[in-house]
């Protein structure tokens, strides 16, 4: 409790007495070099208020002047067509598959594929891989329609 009275004392009673010491600071005047360099630095910008008909108070944007409207005008539109480039006829990809071997069971022919790895059992009406289907099977050869373009290639098993 003491600390605060004696904070509140020092606050209202300073110990040392104020003393005016504020005096006025002076600028010396410009030379007249620096004035000279001064002039020369300096930009002539035209300012848009310069006008004294000119409301600095009227509304003004970023955005472009409005154009002059014409009457009877006639526009006339040009729709480009884009150039499309012939497109060469596009045909199933060569067959992915080996022979492997072939199967005789009560005249009907079964036959096996290879494709890397995996090994395929092709019977007619059978589809391989959902992109080939087996359409017809002789001694000779496979037939096998592309599903996506519905073009037909042979593989030979003999």
């Amino acid at each position: 409790m003491s600390s605060l009275a004696a904070t509140i004392t020092a606050i209202i009673y300073p110990i040392a007495p104020e003393v005016d010491t504020f005096q006025p600071l002076t600028v010396p005047q410009a030379t007249s070099v620096s004035q000279n360099m001064m002039r020369r630095n300096s930009v002539d910008v035209e300012n848009e208020f310069d006008d004294k008909n000119d409301d600095p108070f009227s509304p003004r944007g970023w955005g472009a002047q409005p154009v002059a409207v014409v009457d009877n005008q006639v526009v006339k539109t040009v729709v480009a067509e884009p150039a499309y480039a012939p497109q060469a006829p596009v045909g199933p990809p060569p067959l992915p598959y080996r022979f492997l071997g072939k199967l005789t069971d009560e005249g009907d022919i079964i036959v096996y594929l290879g494709r890397g790895e995996q090994t395929y059992v092709a019977k007619v009406g059978e589809i391989i891989e959902s992109t080939y289907k087996v359409v017809k099977i002789t001694e000779q050869s496979l037939e096998l329609e592309h599903l996506p373009t519905g073009e037909k290639q042979s593989l030979s098993i003999e």
